[in-house]
Formats: structure tokens, C-alpha cells, sequence
């Protein structure tokens, strides 16, 4: 985990280390969710978290089971996080 995001001098071809805001924006955290504890804690917290989207489908499909409504399942398109297109 990086303290600052990268900067204009951080070579292309090198993967940037993440600081904890972007690592809670891949897990679909809100900005101005706060998370505690000290920069270890924080991250451990974002990665052993269950996304809030996730969650919220999982709760959907649960209550949707239990009152026994049908539930269309719909394949997401797969996103690509890397493209060697670069700009």
C-alpha cells in the first residue's frame, strides 16, 4: 500500500502500489466511507471486507428466496482492469 497515488515520474510499465482510498474504490466502497485504525488496520479491513454491492445482491437473493420470487440471473460483462492500450 502506497502513502500517495502515483505520480507523473512513476514508470509506465511498473504496476503502481495502491494507497487505501483506491484500494476501498476497487472494493466499491463509497468516498467518504471512513474506515479505522491505523494504515494496517484500514487495509485489512477493505481486503477481508465483503464489497457493499456484493452484499447488497447476496441480501436481495436471499430475501427474493425466502418470499419464493424468481430471480434473473444475468451475466455481467467482464471488465478488463489492464489494457495495454495506453494513452
Amino acid at each position: 500500500i502506497a502513502n500517495s497515488p502515483p505520480s507523473s515520474q512513476t514508470a509506465i510499465d511498473a504496476l503502481p502500489r495502491l494507497t487505501l482510498p483506491m484500494a476501498a474504490r476497487l472494493q466499491n466502497f463509497p468516498d467518504d466511507w471512513e474506515f479505522v485504525g491505523g494504515k494496517t488496520a484500514q487495509y485489512r479491513q477493505i481486503g477481508n471486507a465483503l464489497p457493499p454491492a456484493v452484499s447488497r445482491h447476496v441480501g436481495r437473493s436471499i430475501v427474493c428466496a425466502l418470499n419464493k420470487v424468481e430471480v434473473s440471473a444475468t451475466k455481467p460483462k467482464q471488465l478488463e482492469l489492464f489494457s495495454a492500450d495506453v494513452a
